[in-house]
C-alpha cells in the first residue's frame, strides 16, 4: 500500500471533483440520484433575483430537505427519459474573403485546429464544432437556436470546474417544479467526511418527494449505510476496523443493498479518477526477493 501524502494528497483528496469526472461516472451507468447525493456539496439557485443555497447536510434541516426533493425530481425525470445530461455543442465560425491571398496562412493554421472551409459566394467561412460544459436540463439542447446555445455556452464557461448548470424549465416535462441554478461538487475527502458524519454525528433522515415529482424507483434514507459494531457481520460485503469498532457494508440483493454496494463502487471509482495517468509510471513497485 503506497500512502497518499503531500502534494498528491492535496490533488487527490482536497481538489473538488470536476464536472467531466462526474460525467464519466454518469456515463458508466451510475444512478443520477446516488451520484448527486454522494458528490454534491450544495445546490445554488437564483430565485427572484437572490441566491438561495441548499446544502447537502442533514443538520441544515429545511435546506437539506429541499436539496433532497430537488435531487428526487431530477432522478424521476431521468428515469422517465425526460432529462438530458450532456455537453453543449456550438459552431464557431470565422468569415474571410476567399480571394485574399494574405489569409492563406490563417486558413492553413485553422485547418490544423479542426476548422473546415465552406465557400459562400465571394466570401468563405471557417467553421468547427466546439464542445462546452455539462448541462442538466429537461429539454434537448439541440432544440435551442444557435444564438441561445451560444449564450448558454458563454455563461456556463464562467462557472468553476466543479459546478454544473441545471436548467429545469416550465413548459417541459417536470416544469411545474422548475429550477435554474448550479450544483457544486465536493472533493473526495468531502465525500468521505459526509459519509462518516452520517454514521452517528449527522445522521440522514427520510425526505418525501415533492407532490409534483413523478415516480422514483428507490429513495433510501442513507446515501450509503455503514454498519457500526464490535465484530464483522457474516453478511457483510466489505468491512474495516478502527479504534476497536468494525464498520461494514452489508451484502444482499434487495434494492437497498444494491444501492449501497453501488455507492461503494462509485467511491472507489472517484478515488481512481483522481489519479493522473502519468502518475502510474512514477510509482515505485515494491522489490520482491526470492531466496534460493
Amino acid at each position: 500500500i503506497i500512502p497518499v501524502e503531500g502534494v498528491e494528497f492535496s490533488q487527490r483528496a482536497l481538489t473538488p471533483l470536476s464536472e467531466d469526472k462526474f460525467l464519466k461516472l454518469f456515463q458508466q451507468g451510475g444512478d443520477l440520484g446516488l451520484l448527486l447525493r454522494l458528490t454534491a456539496n450544495e445546490l445554488r439557485s437564483d430565485q427572484q433575483g437572490s441566491d438561495r443555497i441548499l446544502r447537502n447536510r442533514p443538520r441544515r434541516g429545511v435546506e437539506y430537505e429541499e436539496f433532497r426533493r430537488r435531487v428526487l425530481h431530477l432522478t424521476a425525470l431521468y428515469q422517465a427519459h425526460d432529462l438530458y445530461v450532456e455537453q453543449i455543442v456550438v459552431q464557431q465560425a470565422i468569415t474571410l474573403p476567399t480571394q485574399n491571398a494574405e489569409h492563406a496562412a490563417v486558413v492553413v493554421d485553422a485547418f490544423e485546429k479542426g476548422y473546415r472551409w465552406a465557400e459562400e459566394g465571394a466570401t468563405g467561412a471557417l467553421t468547427r464544432k466546439v464542445v462546452g460544459r455539462v448541462v442538466i436540463s429537461n429539454y434537448d439542447l439541440l432544440s435551442l437556436t444557435s444564438e441561445e446555445r451560444k449564450q448558454l455556452y458563454l455563461y456556463t464557461n464562467t462557472l468553476r470546474d466543479n459546478e454544473i448548470f441545471i436548467d429545469v424549465r416550465p413548459d417541459h416535462p417536470g416544469g411545474d417544479y422548475p429550477y435554474r441554478g448550479t450544483v457544486q461538487l465536493r472533493a473526495f475527502l468531502g465525500v468521505l467526511a459526509f459519509l462518516a458524519r452520517g454514521i452517528v454525528e449527522e445522521v440522514e433522515y427520510h425526505v418525501e418527494q415533492d407532490a409534483r415529482t413523478g415516480a422514483v424507483q428507490i429513495n433510501p434514507v442513507n446515501t450509503m449505510e455503514i454498519m457500526e459494531g464490535t465484530s464483522r457481520p457474516s453478511e457483510s460485503a466489505f468491512s474495516g476496523s478502527y479504534e476497536g469498532k468494525t464498520y461494514s457494508i452489508l451484502n444482499g440483493d434487495s434494492p437497498a443493498a444494491i444501492w449501497n454496494l453501488e455507492a461503494f463502487r462509485i467511491i472507489n471509482q472517484l478515488y481512481e479518477l483522481s489519479v493522473d495517468p502519468s502518475d502510474f509510471g512514477k510509482r515505485v513497485s515494491p522489490a520482491i526477493t526470492i531466496a534460493k
